[in-house]
């Protein structure tokens, strides 16, 4: 972003219009004003603004002309200018404009009731459009570091957290003192002496009007007096306090609803909360609770009574003591906090007192102080939401004609605090919403507009909120749909944690609307959102433009409907298809959360809906149905990054998976995993080595050896291993995919040599499992013998040999037998262990083990003719050679893996080193033992890529294998071609030869034949058109 031009425009014609045309198309930023008298730059100081008269309303319209082929087509009509109207009230003020990277401009008119104003217009250049897809750059990002306040206007850095205020107060002549400012705020009125006697004689007369007559009554007028009163000089609550004997007034009996709604707003006073804070007190409120007959509502009010008073104790402790330890509700206040706690207290200290002062000044019409004052408290919300704020608010966005810096201030802080919620709730603001009048300085009709439209929801309640859900949206959502959907919901969470029937009058409303299934609609309206905000993170090139006010949006109102749903399956259960939609839209959503809450509410959704006690059909588990939906789903990208998506699905199982089992019959153990193991092994299969070892290790602990999904897993690996291997063997592929089912076989080899490795926690079940399951111990097995006919080595493969032959005692023997060929090829064919291998040989040993170690004999052999042969390698020899001529086979007796010359040069090296006493067995051996030529040629061995890296165009080949080319079919048929000897239609119509294309009916031929019964039969036939012409030409 550059500043792409400066100037001092001034309107010209009785249009008083003024006109910035560009030379090429831009992209506006923002637009800065400077007040008249300001120097703009720095290091031009003799350019100085002019801007006249200081408050104004002006407009400017610019064309937008779309950068892309995309927009051209929804391109609106040529030179369309687009206005946006700008209330200025002075000072140096910068106004964002939201262009959007799809248009640019050249031309932008201002028009307004100004005689000259000073821009600085701030944006970028917009070039054409590139017809090549620029190469990919990966950049960081940027830091974001957080800028401090300066110590000027941080109260939380002060000594004197009032001082900010205090210097605010002090531009207004003849102010009071801020403490009783504060205290005055809520009365509306400005500060006036009050002499302590004259409130003494008040507090006498209060306490001698106080008798029997009427309890509640008094109850409710004392109540009210003390909640008045708090608020004020504080010699007016104290004096109350003093007189009127509040233990006689204030009983479990006479306490209602409206008693108990003003002394909790009365116990806010430190003076009041401290008096109160006795055990008679106490014992009355929690009579109240305790009572039957009493409404819910009643009972909250009277639990908060009592923690505010708590609350008002452990805040004094926690100032006098400040190594005390947060417990209980105060310690939910401060944990959030990344301040301590003195800090804190100030910054609040300094906040309120600012707010005070604001107040203040607004009662006085004081706009230099007021504006200032807001400037500096438009990011406290909940203050800013108290009665009497949010009425000044309300005041001062009133009678705007000229712009006012208070009321442009005023009216961002109505538009902040609208986006969000909860503060919509607070009825004040609501009504402070609905009295907003065109024109406004700062609010645009369709954003005033969009919250009108959430102030009426939250004015009618429960009703239009329900209303709201059931209604039918058109996608993609709007952000004024959305912040409807975001109250509506903060409605019904409200109504849910305050309400006295919990979710009854929820239902009600949903059906005096004609609805039912309030938890489906959740889902349905959650679907839609989600679908919404994956359409933002899908992969697209070039990378789609992203909205972040509706992202930010669709990202909490997801959380929103998240929190209810989760809030609400206790008590209404979801169906099966329900909850399969909805964990499938979470999985998606989970993905683009990674910095938000919202992650975190998908886990707990997740987790709640798995839990082993949840059902969501008789005799289904929710378990069941989360776990299948996630399995089946991770294999759905939908648009977006597939490994992403599936990494991420495979965190959301990982946190469903509970640990351990908690019983014996524990749901998941015997019902829910075996339910879905074909999808689990499926999933499974996708999942890379060190993930599979995580899962598998998961699984093992969680069965205990019960069912044997461990087991099963095992089996089914080895089982997809040997398919690969079978596929490879058998199949011409390409160059691609040969090389990717290679990679397959590394992955696979990689995750069974971490199994198997003593530093693995499943080491030991591994290897027990191996030995206890035949079925594992005969795959290993094969796999292995595969592997070594088809040449495939690995450094992997070698390693998982080694560990797996140290506890070979304990195998099968079909197993041995692969590890003892495996063990040789791995240790380049040392004739000792050959020779070893051979004494162990089982007796029983089919001619098929037999035949497979000739290979490794004669490779073992070549390679002893082409090394030095010491006397001991000579007679190691020598005893292979006297074994193959004692197994009395001629096939034992003909190697392969060597040749003839290999052959005579290692029979010359023995005559060399054996003693003379071998010479005869040399020779008897030497007459016995032949080579077969023809499989002297060893295929190359071809080791396993352990890494994969495959182009665009080889991906594109893999996913979409070129068809096979068409063929002429035989012909069977004894009709002759007679297309292709015919010169004409009619000629073909004709011809004798053509006998199953036309048919000739005389009289009444046809009629005759249709009633016979083999014609009444259903063929699928059209009915036929066929006309009996009578006599006379007419049809009968």
């Amino acid at each position: 972003m550059v500043l792409l031009h400066w100037c001092t425009l001034v309107p010209e014609g009785e249009s008083r219009l003024a006109a910035i045309r560009f030379t090429a198309p831009i992209r506006v930023s923002f637009i800065r004003v400077f007040p008249t008298g300001s120097r703009p730059f720095a290091h031009s100081p003799e350019v100085v603004a002019a801007t006249e008269p200081k408050p104004f309303s002006w407009t400017y319209f610019s064309t937008h002309t779309p950068t892309s082929a995309e927009f051209k087509e929804k391109q609106r009509a040529a030179n369309a200018l687009v206005p946006t109207s700008i209330a200025y009230a002075g000072g140096e003020v910068d106004f964002s404009v939201d262009m959007g990277p799809e248009y640019a401009t050249r031309l932008m008119i201002f028009k307004g009731e100004f005689d000259s104003i000073s821009i600085a217009i701030y944006g970028e250049i917009v070039s054409e459009a590139l017809s090549e897809i620029p190469s990919y750059e990966p950049k960081l990002l940027p830091a974001v570091n957080a800028r401090p306040l300066s110590r000027a206007v941080d109260p939380a850095s002060m000594l004197d957290p009032a001082h900010l205020a205090k210097q605010l107060l002090s531009l207004i002549p003849d102010s009071p003192p801020l403490a009783l400012i504060i205290r005055l705020i809520p009365c509306q009125t400005r500060a006036d002496d009050i002499s302590y006697e004259s409130l003494s004689a008040f507090a006498t007369k209060v306490a001698e009007s106080v008798g029997p007559q009427s309890p509640i009554n008094q109850a409710y007028l004392v109540a009210k007096l003390l909640c008045v009163s708090a608020p004020q000089h504080p010699d007016m609550a104290r004096t109350l306090l003093q007189q009127v004997d509040l233990e006689a007034v204030f009983d479990s009996q006479t306490m209602d609803e409206s008693t108990l709604l003003r002394l909790l707003d009365a116990v806010s006073n430190a003076d009041i909360a401290r008096y109160l804070n006795g055990s008679w007190f106490f014992a009355e409120l929690d009579k109240i609770q305790a009572n039957t007959t009493v409404e819910k509502y009643s009972k909250s009010i009277a639990a908060r009574i009592s923690a505010r008073i708590r609350r008002w104790e452990a805040f004094e402790d926690v100032l006098s003591n400040l190594r005390w330890e947060f417990s209980g509700s105060l310690s939910n206040c401060f944990t959030p906090l990344t301040m301590d706690l003195i800090s804190f207290i100030r910054a609040f200290i300094g906040v309120a007192c600012v707010l005070a002062v604001w107040a203040w000044t607004d009662s006085l019409g004081n706009d230099e102080c007021r504006a200032q004052t807001l400037a500096n408290c438009a990011i406290v919300n909940h203050l800013l939401l108290l009665r009497q704020l949010t009425r000044r608010l309300e005041w001062m966005t009133t009678d705007n004609t000229d712009p006012r810096k208070s009321g442009v201030l005023a009216e961002q802080i109505l538009a902040n605090l609208a986006q969000e919620p909860q503060p919509i709730l607070c009825d004040d603001l609501v009504r402070t919403i609905l009295t907003l009048e065109p024109p406004l300085s700062f609010i645009a009709e369709h954003e005033r507009l969009s919250m009108r439209k959430v102030a009426l929801v939250a004015d009618d309640g429960l009703p239009a909120a329900v209303e709201e859900l059931t209604f039918s949206s058109s996608h993609p959502l709007s952000l004024r749909r959305l912040r409807t959907i975001r109250v509506s919901l903060a409605i019904i969470q409200q109504e849910l944690e305050d309400g006295d029937s919990d979710e009854w009058r929820v239902l009600e409303a949903l059906w005096d609307e004609g609805a039912h299934g309030f938890v489906e609609r959740l889902v349905d309206v959650f679907m839609g959102v989600a679908d919404d905000l994956n359409a933002h993170f899908v992969v697209a090139v070039p990378p789609l433009h992203m909205n972040q006010a509706l992202v930010g949006q669709l990202f909490r109102t997801s959380e929103d409907i998240l929190r209810l749903i989760a809030n609400l399956s206790p008590a209404l259960v979801l169906m099966s298809r329900t909850l399969r939609n909805l964990i499938c839209s979470v999985a998606d959503v989970f993905p683009d959360s990674a910095a938000l809450d919202l992650r975190q509410t998908c886990l707990d959704v997740v987790r709640r809906f798995s839990q082993s006690d949840l059902h969501v059909e008789p005799r289904r588990l929710g378990a069941e149905v989360v776990l299948r939906s996630l399995l089946d789903h991770a294999g759905e990208a939908s648009g977006h990054d597939p490994a992403t998506h599936f990494l991420q699905v495979f965190a959301l199982i990982d946190h469903v998976l509970p640990h351990t089992a908690q019983t014996e019959d524990d749901p998941w153990v015997m019902t829910v995993l075996p339910t879905v193991l074909p999808e689990f092994g499926s999933f499974f299969h996708l999942l890379d080595p060190r993930n599979k070892i995580h899962m598998i290790n998961r699984v093992v602990k969680l069965d205990g050896g019960v069912v044997g999904i461990g087991e099963w897993l095992l089996v089914e690996e080895l089982k997809e291993l040997s398919q690969i291997l079978e596929s490879i063997k058998d199949s011409t592929a390409s160059r691609e995919l040969e090389l990717t089912r290679h990679h397959q076989v590394f992955l696979i080899l990689q995750f069974l040599r971490d199994l198997v490795d003593a530093s693995s926690d499943t080491a030991e079940w591994c290897m027990s499992a191996i030995s206890s399951v035949v079925e594992i111990s005969q795959s290993l097995a094969q796999c292995l013998v595969i592997l070594l006919d088809m040449h495939l080595v690995s450094p992997i493969l070698h390693d998982l040999t080694r560990i797996l032959a140290a506890r070979a005692d304990a195998f099968e023997s079909e197993l041995k037998f692969a590890l003892v060929l495996s063990s040789l090829r791995a240790f380049q064919h040392e004739p000792l262990v050959l020779l070893n291998v051979l004494k162990e040989l089982p007796h029983e040993s089919n001619e098929h083990h037999k035949e497979m170690l000739r290979l490794e004999i004669g490779q073992t052999l070549s390679a002893v003719a082409h090394s030095e042969v010491t006397d001991k390698m000579a007679q190691t020899v020598l005893s292979i050679l006297i074994w193959l001529v004692n197994q009395g086979t001629p096939k034992m007796g003909t190697l392969c893996g060597t040749s003839t010359s290999s052959l005579a040069k290692l029979y010359n090296k023995l005559g060399d080193a054996l003693p003379r006493t071998s010479i005869a067995a040399l020779r008897s051996v030497k007459d016995a033992i032949q080579v077969d030529e023809d499989d002297a040629m060893i295929p190359p061995s071809v080791e396993l890529p352990s890494s994969l890296e495959l182009s665009w165009a080889d991906i594109e080949s893999l996913l979409h294998p070129p068809a096979s080319p068409p063929s002429t079919p035989k012909v069977t048929s004894t009709t002759p071609d007679i297309l292709g000897v015919m010169s004409s239609p009619t000629s073909l119509l004709r011809s004798p030869a053509a006998t199953g294309l036309t048919k000739t009916y005389a009289n009444n031929d046809f009629r005759l034949l249709r009633q016979a019964p083999s014609a009444r039969l259903n063929t699928s036939r059209l009915p036929s058109m066929h006309v009996d012409v009578g006599t006379q030409g007419r049809p009968t």
